[in-house]
């Protein structure tokens, strides 16, 4: 098997496929699809919190009664503080 003397900088796709932040195609599909996951996911559970009367606080992401931001900021929010954890 003939290994392609450059790679992309995750050292797993030929690297002649790169979009221009230098990451190849392919991993920066795989990228978008694990944060996009993420990002329902935050939003699943701020929705599910809302619907029994607790909010999520943007700046301190503490649980609260009352509603200081619409849930996508929300989510927003948690995947930027909590996304890189797997």
């Amino acid at each position: 098997m003939q290994y392609p003397s450059e790679l992309c900088r995750n050292n797993l796709h030929p690297a002649q496929d790169k979009n221009s932040s230098g990451q190849c195609r392919l991993c920066s599909l795989a990228t978008d699809r694990t944060y996009k996951a993420k990002q329902r996911a935050a939003l699943e559970l701020v929705r599910a919190l809302e619907a029994r009367g607790v909010h999520v606080d943007i700046e301190s992401l503490a649980l609260s009664e009352n509603p200081t931001a619409s849930a996508q900021q929300a989510a927003d929010r948690i995947v930027s503080e909590f996304g890189d954890i797997e």
